[in-house]
């Protein structure tokens, strides 16, 4: 969260929407952010597990915070989906 809030400060013409589950969310207070113009917090309701494979997780974890990461972007409402996660998300 500190990289998505530093550069948040150095480009003035981004926003940034934040998906995740409450650990997530907690992460996001703790860093001192808030919900506003240009930061968008969100709670995601499913979380894709570590040893979950991730085809499965997305077709059938509609509300986890990648999945709606990446039907974002397909349907052109960001530009971009970042993931701090296992790759294998």
């Amino acid at each position: 969260m500190p990289a998505a809030l530093n550069f948040l400060k150095s480009n003035s013409d981004v926003d940034v929407s934040w998906w995740g589950c409450g650990r997530h969310r907690s992460g996001v207070e703790g860093a001192g952010a808030r919900s506003g113009p240009r930061l968008r917090v969100h709670h995601a309701s499913e979380v894709v597990l570590m040893d979950e494979s991730p085809a499965l997780a997305l077709r059938n974890k509609k509300d986890s915070s990648v999945r709606v990461a990446v039907e974002l972007v397909k349907n052109g409402e960001a530009h971009a989906c970042v993931s701090a996660g296992n790759t294998g998300r």
